[in-house]
């Protein structure tokens, strides 16, 4: 999809209030708590947001974050659109979860650099 598609596309989309869901824990915060995340999930549908974020950056292991994805776009459904950030430990992280949320049914994500990037020069950044 080109940029003028892109921007079509999220002005006819992206209309309204984003809410932040935040993964839900089981009580001895050994697990996701699905049940849960998918009432935030339809609380938000209910609560009249146009999206919601995936607050992945919130201390879960590579593997719980792709999961917490999987689970708030399965729940959204077509009735809400779904975004995330892409702040992982490395650029390679990054992709992976870029990979992971367009499989999931992810609609946008927000770009940011690893917490562990610090640029020495501009051909770093660039």
């Amino acid at each position: 999809m080109n940029t003028s598609s892109l921007k079509t596309w999220a002005k006819e989309h992206m209309i309204g209030v984003e809410n932040t869901t935040m993964p839900s824990f089981t009580p001895d915060l050994s697990a996701l708590d699905e049940v849960g995340i998918r009432h935030d999930v339809r609380m938000a549908k209910a609560h009249g947001f146009f999206s919601t974020l995936a607050a992945t950056e919130t201390g879960m292991t590579f593997e719980e974050q792709k999961r917490f994805v999987t689970i708030v776009a399965d729940e959204a459904g077509e009735d809400i659109l779904v975004s995330t950030t892409l702040l992982m430990d490395s650029f390679e992280q990054q992709a992976a979860m870029l990979a992971h949320a367009q499989t999931a049914g992810v609609d946008a994500v927000l770009l940011g650099l690893p917490a562990n990037f610090y640029p020495r020069t501009s051909k770093e950044v660039l």
